[in-house]
């Protein structure tokens, strides 16, 4: 499941791997207890501070990096992710909610709608993914902010937590 999980994660990425060379960018507890990344122009409240990794892929030809913060509760993983695309590309953010979805098995939305973060656009939704005899259930919201795609996510293998939409809307873009 875990490998699935990724595979979320990575959106659009082709032969994603994790990329251990790359400089991860930081991630400080501020005044106000968020949790705020400056080199990625976001803000959230997770529960914990997360775990940064980053995964390359290669899309167009070019490089694409995306950085993953993850809190891992052992009963959920609170998610945020990003990842510059090319400029060439045309992104479509109902595709890449679909295609990320698919590759974990199964989907069952329960839920979905476009939403904004101020100038920018998005998508929220709700599902349920069952892989053979494992099910999960998945919340998340996707922005684009030019050609920054920004994908904020819950996941367990049980129901969500109350917390998640709590956990979603503190999302903030800062630049």
């Amino acid at each position: 499941m875990r490998n699935q999980y990724f595979f979320l994660l990575c959106l659009l990425l082709l032969a994603c791997q994790e990329n251990n060379n790359q400089q991860l960018p930081n991630i400080v507890l501020s005044p106000n207890s968020s949790y705020v990344s400056p080199e990625g122009n976001f803000e959230i409240f997770f529960p914990h501070k997360p775990l940064i990794s980053s995964l390359e892929g290669q899309v167009q030809g070019q490089k694409v990096i995306n950085y993953v913060f993850v809190y891992d509760s052992g009963k959920e993983k609170y998610a945020v992710n990003y990842a510059d695309y090319p400029d060439s590309l045309n992104i479509d953010l109902e595709e890449i909610k679909q295609k990320g979805l698919q590759s974990m098995g199964e989907v069952i939305m329960k839920e979905e709608k476009q939403v904004s973060l101020g100038k920018y656009q998005g998508l929220q939704y709700q599902a349920q993914v069952k892989n053979g005899i494992a099910k999960a259930s998945v919340a998340g919201k996707i922005y684009l902010a030019g050609h920054r795609v920004y994908h904020i996510s819950v996941f367990t293998n049980k129901e969500l937590p109350e917390n998640t939409q709590t956990f979603l809307d503190s999302f903030v873009i800062t630049k």
